[in-house]
């Protein structure tokens, strides 16, 4: 559900279903697929955060968005 905000539904789901079939992490997925750059990955999966209210990485979607804009 983290990564929901920043890949969309279908590929959050697509990814958890692949890391449940093949036993590979979340991370690991999304770093070999290059969905998400490195640091992207560490502020969106950081276990902390995740327990916390709130979008992980939601600064990183603000700047998608200026991006879009420009």
């Amino acid at each position: 559900t983290a990564l929901s905000p920043h890949l969309g539904y279908n590929l959050s789901a697509k990814i958890a279903q692949e890391a449940m079939e093949t036993g590979k992490s979340v991370r690991d997925i999304v770093l070999e697929n290059k969905y998400l750059t490195e640091m992207e990955a560490n502020i969106i999966l950081d276990l902390h955060k995740m327990t916390t209210p709130g979008i992980n990485g939601e600064e990183l979607l603000y700047r998608k968005k200026t991006k879009k804009e420009e």
